[in-house]
């Protein structure tokens, strides 16, 4: 997932960001001082245990949580809540993709609706023009023309994902957010939805950030891996890199737990 010269200009810049809930008296640090930036046109992975704060850092850079200190800065404009300049035009060159597909869908829409919707929202295409544009993106998802018609609940997990994923590339964003995106599916399904990423990633160049817990699919599909513990980013290391540079415990008994076994590697 490497990109060469001329692709170096940082998409997103985080600067001591914080996320604190107070339960009663106790104070609950879920988000600790994190800082990174995310060169244009890679994909950078967030790798820690459940519970580490990688999602709640994701759900602040994606505007569905507000941070209690910090800044996030996204092409040069600032996100931080009550910043100027941050509203829903800027969210939208920010996409994110589920851990379980289903979350992205009403289980009333069909799949034709939930595709056209950004661009009727965004007035991307003229309406003389949608079904041009949903046969494209059915044919990229490689779904079928029927397809269209279908409810969420008759696709299988990897067809809605690959839905899911079209659909936000079709807004041509700058960043991709991934939640976990294939830890919901089975191991065959896994290897087709992170194959359609890299195929995607090649056509269309776009900034990612993946969280996830499982080393194998972030050594595959990032070019840089932050190692995260308690809140904090312990550890930066080139994904390629990974066994052979970790230095600080946590990655080590990351590494130790999690073995070479799959073919993702």
């Amino acid at each position: 997932m490497r990109q060469g010269a001329g692709m170096a200009d940082d998409v997103l810049e985080v600067r001591d960001l914080r996320k604190t809930y107070r339960e009663g008296a106790r104070v609950i640090e879920a988000v600790r001082g994190v800082s990174f930036s995310l060169a244009k046109g890679e994909i950078t992975g967030i790798v820690g245990a459940s519970g580490c704060g990688k999602s709640t850092l994701l759900q602040m850079l994606a505007g569905l949580e507000p941070p209690s200190a910090g800044t996030i800065s996204f092409a040069g404009t600032v996100l931080t809540p009550g910043a100027d300049g941050c509203g829903n035009s800027v969210y939208r060159q920010m996409q994110l993709i589920f851990q379980n597909p289903l979350e992205a869908f009403s289980p009333r829409m069909t799949i034709g609706e939930f595709l056209l919707a950004p661009l009727r929202a965004f007035g991307i295409v003229e309406p003389k023009g949608e079904a041009a544009a949903l046969s494209d993106m059915l044919a990229r998802a490689r779904l079928e023309t029927a397809a269209a018609e279908r409810l969420p609940h008759q696709l299988s997990g990897g067809q809605l994902q690959r839905v899911v994923l079209i659909r936000a590339l079709f807004v041509r964003p700058e960043l991709l957010l991934f939640d976990e995106p294939t830890s919901a599916l089975d191991v065959v399904t896994q290897e087709s939805v992170l194959s359609f990423i890299e195929e995607l990633h090649r056509a269309q160049p776009f900034t990612g950030l993946f969280v996830t817990h499982d080393l194998a699919v972030v050594r595959r599909m990032t070019t840089t891996v932050f190692v995260m513990e308690r809140g904090e980013i312990v550890e930066r290391l080139p994904a390629d890199r990974l066994r052979d540079e970790a230095c600080h415990p946590f990655t080590r008994r990351l590494l130790a737990a999690q073995l070479p076994h799959r073919s993702v590697i």
